[in-house]
């Protein structure tokens, strides 16, 4: 009677748990294999050193009743956004100034202050 070994493999694709049992034949081994497979985990099956099965873990699909309470699906944007699109760099808007509306520079703009330099000498802007 051959020797199996049944392997379970985490998510890293990583053997963390393996245990040996004698069958006939490589069929009783791999419904055995399947047995294991309510662990939660791929379960590879090895004779002699080489694999004879991989199962892979069962897969979730949404139920039927699940489907119009998940939005779209796969995410997708339901209107256009013309600020994501590639290519069209001109429409997206430049980060203004908070106190004159100027467009600010990708310099200022990338500081974590929110006005341009003028504003941030002149102290009207903050009611002084």
């Amino acid at each position: 009677m051959p020797t199996y070994v049944f392997v379970l493999i985490n998510h890293l694709g990583e053997p963390f748990e393996a245990s040996e049992l004698n069958f006939e034949d490589d069929q009783q081994a791999k419904a055995y294999a399947a047995s294991l497979l309510a662990k939660g985990y791929p379960v590879e099956v090895r004779s002699d050193g080489q694999r004879i099965k991989l199962l892979p873990m069962m897969t979730w699909s949404v139920e039927d009743w699940l489907t119009p309470h998940l939005g779209p699906w796969p995410l997708t944007r339901s209107a256009r956004d013309v600020r994501f699109q590639l290519g069209i760099r001109s429409r997206i808007e430049p980060a203004r100034c908070a106190g004159c509306r100027q467009p600010l520079n990708e310099q200022t703009a990338a500081t974590d202050d929110e006005r341009c330099a003028d504003c941030r000498s002149d102290d009207s802007y903050f009611g002084a």
